[in-house]
């Protein structure tokens, strides 16, 4: 059975929510340039660097869905440390 519907049509950057763009994560080119990130109804690719951003919107896309920033599903939850950004 094909999914009929996208999950996740875009994530949206909320710039007045942060207190300073000058410390990390906010500082990285790839978080500085970002307003909406569209996602394709398929499949997205995240690429770049190590240190880059790409698991700064999985974390955020996680927190917002109550989920786990480390992995896991809503009635798994583990934490090693706490680990994603603000």
């Amino acid at each position: 059975m094909a999914l009929r519907t996208q999950f996740l049509q875009h994530l949206i950057f909320r710039r007045e929510t942060v207190e300073s763009h000058n410390i990390y994560p906010y500082n990285l080119a790839a978080v500085k340039s970002l307003d909406r990130l569209e996602f394709h109804p398929k499949i997205t690719y995240l690429a770049g660097e190590n240190g880059s951003g790409k698991s700064r919107p999985l974390e955020a896309i996680a927190v917002a869905y109550g989920l786990n920033p480390e992995g896991g599903t809503q009635n798994f939850n583990f934490n090693t440390r706490p680990s994603h950004s603000s």
